[in-house]
């Protein structure tokens, strides 16, 4: 899903709501607001932003996005 930079300030303009959260970094609360909106009637989780809209902007090094576990194919899913 491609969106515009537009699109994206006027999220922004818009501030928080019921469908709409700003996270400064990525943290356990985003994977809990992720959760919350699967739950419900869904939303949007904008990462690099401030509480109050600011764009802060954010670095991922490759050491934060690890699994505790391995990916593993399922075991039905052979190779050919």
């Amino acid at each position: 899903m491609k969106t515009s930079v537009d699109a994206l300030t006027q999220l922004i303009q818009q501030g928080e709501s019921e469908t709409l959260e700003f996270k400064a970094s990525f943290q356990k609360e985003v994977l809990e607001s992720i959760a919350a909106f699967a739950n419900t009637r869904g939303g949007k989780v904008l990462l690099g932003v401030g509480d109050t809209g600011e764009l802060l902007g954010l670095q991922l090094s490759h050491e934060r996005l690890h699994f505790k576990r391995p990916l593993q194919k399922p075991s039905w899913k052979k190779k050919f």
